[in-house]
């Protein structure tokens, strides 16, 4: 577990990041595949990120900028670490660096997800500054905020 270092994501990266995906979540929650990643790399408003060792993905993190109300709001889509490298602050120094990238662009706050189940997850944020701001859908999703 040498230098890991955080980077914009590239197009590149996809078949990468479809392995990270499927390896840290259970198949049942796995969202994303190539089509999906394609679909959000292209966007301008979106903000995707990697985290590599050694030019391998171990870690991915990618949220999507809007406008609402005329402020500019920032929504985590996903952050995902291999399970080897979690508790090694990578998913932090991720969701840290989006949160840098969506403020440059003028986002005044962001929200995300998260299966309120998923304590480790959920500490993650809580740490980082998110609050719950909606509790349990019917998907089993809780939202949580942070103002810039």
């Amino acid at each position: 577990m040498g230098n890991i270092r955080i980077r914009t994501t590239k197009m590149s990266d996809i078949e990468q990041l479809v392995k990270v995906e499927r390896r840290s979540y259970n198949h049942r929650y796995a969202y994303w595949n190539s089509k999906n990643f394609t679909k959000y790399l292209r966007r301008k408003s979106t903000i995707a990120l990697v985290a590599c060792e050694c030019d391998v993905v171990i870690g991915k993190a990618m949220g999507v900028l809007y406008k609402r109300n005329g402020d500019i709001r920032f929504d985590v889509y996903d952050v995902s670490v291999l399970p080897d490298y979690r508790g090694l602050w990578v998913g932090q120094r991720l969701l840290r660096t989006l949160e840098r990238r969506a403020k440059k662009e003028g986002s005044v706050s962001s929200s995300l997800y998260v299966r309120y189940k998923n304590y480790k997850a959920t500490c993650l944020y809580k740490k980082a500054g998110y609050v719950f701001n909606k509790y349990g859908n019917r998907w089993g999703l809780s939202r949580m905020v942070k103002h810039f």
